[in-house]
């Protein structure tokens, strides 16, 4: 049996997402980083995961960790590559001897009528999110959370790939094709959208300002729900170009 590692006082926050208390000299233990933005610590976990409901301990192998970024504070958050790896231990109490139950008639019902699903566009707990669309989720400022969300979850409706954060730009470049790119803006309230292709081929949108970017891609940023329609429709287009 190999070595392994327990983290105390851990904090299931989402389906695969932990959140603990790790100083940032003690992260290095998992590996070179060249990564280090933000107040907040990111480790990627490629291996089976124990995590105790009751105390509150996570244990995994520190050999198939992936150390993304090293953050300013204690704060580290700990993520599940696939969901099927993980193994919850919660204590649980014997069951109590059922009681027999006398039949009884029950009067005929209409059946319901079904409603139409209500389209959520936000993340759900069930949902498998891959490690690097985590990563931007979780960076994103509270005062552009939501909006970020909206954004990359009506992405993933048309495209099944993954955001890969890339130090040198500070940008999240989509993968394995970079038709797209977000950049997380925090001064200015808002995200820059890179997008493949010149600005004269793309039908843009209302409220949407396209400008040129580098190496034939273009760009523009977005800071309102009212926006995402139309960055979603640069985003397809660039799929194309």
């Amino acid at each position: 049996m190999g070595l392994k590692v327990t983290i105390e006082e851990a904090a299931r926050i989402g389906d695969g997402v932990w959140k603990a208390a790790l100083d940032p000299e003690e992260t290095t233990a998992f590996g070179e980083c060249k990564s280090k933005i933000g107040p907040f610590s990111i480790l990627l976990l490629e291996s089976e995961i124990h995590f105790d409901e009751k105390t509150k301990r996570i244990t995994f192998d520190p050999k198939s960790t992936q150390l993304i970024n090293i953050g300013s504070t204690n704060k580290i958050f700990l993520l599940s590559d696939s969901p099927s790896k993980q193994k919850a231990f919660v204590a649980t109490a014997p069951k109590p001897e059922k009681k027999p139950v006398k039949a009884r008639r029950i009067s005929e019902k209409k059946p319901p009528v079904k409603k139409p699903p209500v389209q959520d566009t936000k993340y759900k707990p069930s949902q498998v999110i891959p490690p690097g669309d985590k990563l931007f989720l979780i960076e994103l400022p509270p005062d552009i959370r939501t909006f970020g969300e909206v954004l990359l979850s009506m992405v993933r409706r048309q495209f099944k790939g993954e955001l890969h954060y890339e130090p040198r730009t500070g940008k999240f470049d989509e993968t394995p094709d970079i038709f797209w790119t977000v950049k997380i803006q925090s001064h200015s309230r808002s995200l820059k959208i890179t997008v493949r292709g010149a600005p004269d081929i793309f039908k843009v949108p209302p409220k949407i300002n396209l400008f040129r970017d580098k190496f034939g891609y273009s760009a523009f940023d977005i800071s309102d729900k009212s926006q995402i329609d139309g960055a979603v429709s640069l985003i397809k287009q660039a799929s194309k170009n």
